[in-house]
């Protein structure tokens, strides 16, 4: 989702990317390498934070592939 806002001309900076998983957080941070511009936050971190776009994440997964 970051990459094809990117491609469509929304900068790094207007972009904020929050989940309530910091697992969650850990691996997006991971495929994110390189774009700093981007926050990432939990939704406690974000509270008071204006971007113009911002991708919610509530993907939850574990090693058994349990919800």
């Amino acid at each position: 989702m970051v990459e094809g806002l990117l491609f469509c001309g929304v900068q790094e900076t207007d972009i904020g990317v929050i989940s309530p998983y910091r697992a969650q957080l850990k691996v997006i941070n991971t495929l994110l390498k390189g774009r700093e511009g981007v926050e990432v936050y939990t939704v406690d971190k974000y509270q008071g934070r204006q971007k113009k776009c911002i991708i919610l994440s509530f993907v939850r997964s574990n090693a058994r592939h349990l919800v």
